[in-house]
């Protein structure tokens, strides 16, 4: 562990380990979202994912890297396409 400045500490062996459940649970949040069909909730959850990350760095005492927020955006528009591309491949495979 490495000390701050602030008297907090950091594990910068936790950091890599959190990145792909960061990624996985922003693509269910995308694919959940993708299922209600509604441009309004598409919308509103990517809101939030940006809201909850400006309401941590807020509230932490040290700000979290932006990289987390962009995984998780990344996450989430990775959860939309496999959706969309899920439907596609179900509707041709039903027309077959």
């Amino acid at each position: 562990m490495q000390p701050f400045l602030n008297g907090g500490f950091i594990d910068s062996g936790h950091s890599k380990r959190r990145s792909p459940l960061i990624f996985l649970t922003s693509m269910v949040i995308g694919i959940s979202a993708g299922l209600m069909r509604s441009v309004t909730s598409v919308a509103l959850a990517g809101l939030l994912i940006c809201l909850s990350f400006g309401v941590a760095t807020l509230l932490s005492s040290s700000a979290p890297s932006l990289m987390w927020l962009v995984v998780a955006i990344a996450g989430y528009n990775v959860g939309l396409i496999n959706l969309v591309l899920g439907m596609l491949l179900v509707q041709r495979l039903r027309a077959a």
